[in-house]
């Protein structure tokens, strides 16, 4: 299965951060003795302080699980925000490896949404590369359990005219993994569950395969 990383508040702790919760706290702790106007003015940069530098930016690139009642609506947005940002920004490479997976494109578009749908629902990490390498481990699964369940007849497309289509499904998940998702042996034996060495074994046999197929 798919992982999604554990995550706490220590790994939104930096250096930048720890400074404005220091202001923040501060200034709160100035405004509760200085029982006056002033005092309700540094309370007040305080609290502003924590929220939009620090609790905002904190809640759009981690998720701590709260409570739903402690959410705050606007971090949530930006972060959905952020998903449908990086989705645009990847979804050449990971249509591409979709139509290496999958012989059928209208099946292959189907499962890459479907695969996204459930990273946008399980990711708790931030945006970042951590994300493409969840989205593919799903879509890899997808496409499994898609092989099993739809019969083969069911397919429009002419296998003869795909390399891939003839690589046994171990094969060619390393293959398009490695070759067209630019993924080393390591994190494509992360994606389907595998040992490394079958993972090797895998590209050595397909690339064979490959390279014979297109011999003359």
């Amino acid at each position: 299965m798919c992982e999604v990383p554990a995550r706490s508040w220590r790994d939104a702790l930096s250096a930048r951060r720890i400074v404005f919760g220091l202001a923040a706290l501060a200034s709160i702790t100035v405004g509760l003795i200085v029982r006056d106007a002033v005092g309700v003015g540094f309370l007040v940069f305080g609290a502003a302080l924590f929220l939009l530098a620090l609790l905002l930016p904190t809640i759009n690139e981690i998720e701590f699980g709260l409570p739903v009642g402690l959410k705050v609506t606007a971090a949530v947005h930006a972060r959905e925000t952020d998903l449908r940002d990086a989705f645009e920004q990847q979804r050449g490479d990971l249509e591409l490896c979709a139509q290496m997976l999958c012989d059928d494109p209208a099946t292959a578009a189907k499962l890459l949404e479907a695969a996204w749908s459930q990273a946008a629902v399980a990711w708790r990490g931030p945006v970042d590369d951590a994300l493409r390498i969840y989205v593919l481990c799903s879509l890899v699964h997808l496409v499994g359990s898609h092989e099993r369940w739809v019969a083969p007849a069911a397919s429009t497309v002419d296998v003869g005219q795909s390399p891939l289509a003839e690589l046994p499904p171990d094969e060619r998940v390393a293959v398009v993994l490695h070759e067209f998702a630019g993924l080393p042996s390591g994190l494509i034996a992360q994606v389907t569950g595998r040992p490394v060495e079958e993972v090797r074994e895998a590209l050595r046999a397909g690339g064979l395969r490959i390279t014979a197929r297109g011999a003359p």
